[in-house]
């Protein structure tokens, strides 16, 4: 569905990392990025923007909803 590759593509814009003197991305963190991004859009295309949640994400990916704010800005 298009409108989802989209919403994809707007997430990774908007979660995309900035490098800064102190901290460079790994791979490793940006593989688990992609995957915390995916698992975002499949809650968004089955719930809406309005009706996912954090705990959708997270609970998707196995994680606690804190561990999702290193891979997404505040």
């Amino acid at each position: 569905d298009g409108s989802t590759e989209r919403l994809l593509e707007l997430l990774m814009l908007a979660t995309a990392p900035t490098p800064s003197p102190r901290w460079e991305p790994t791979a490793r963190w940006a593989v688990r990025h992609r995957e915390v991004v995916d698992a975002a859009a499949t809650a968004f295309a089955e719930r809406g923007f309005v009706g996912a949640s954090t705990r959708d994400i997270a609970d998707r990916l196995g994680v606690r909803v804190a561990s999702l704010y290193y891979y997404l800005p505040s």
